[in-house]
């Protein structure tokens, strides 16, 4: 199984020439199709996927990407000093929801 993040962007009303509008899903399926097909199950039950008449041919673009690593973001220390004498590594949450910073004396 895969990680795949559905995409998708469609025109919304308002003050400017070209407003666009971006419904991102993360699903879990086998095949790009499949990720697809599930997440426009939930998309076409949605608010502005009627308000907007999504239904019609060609007004919602939809794209589909393999998800396979995430960059992890480090706090960036200020002090020089700091910096010098200290690494930030992490660990996973123990319920798995969360990234911990754990500071190492290097």
């Amino acid at each position: 199984m895969k990680i795949w993040g559905v995409t998708f962007s469609y025109e919304t009303p308002g003050e400017r020439v070209l407003n666009i509008a971006k419904t991102v899903y993360k699903v879990v399926e086998e095949r790009r199709e499949d990720a697809v097909a599930k997440a426009y199950a939930d998309f076409s039950k949605t608010q502005c996927f009627s308000d907007l008449n999504l239904s019609i041919e060609g007004r919602v673009k939809t794209t589909a990407n393999i998800i396979t690593s995430s960059k992890i973001k480090f706090p960036e220390l200020t002090l020089q000093n700091d910096q010098e004498e200290y690494k930030i590594s992490v660990r996973i949450s123990k319920d798995g929801s969360s990234l911990e910073y754990i500071v190492l004396e290097e």
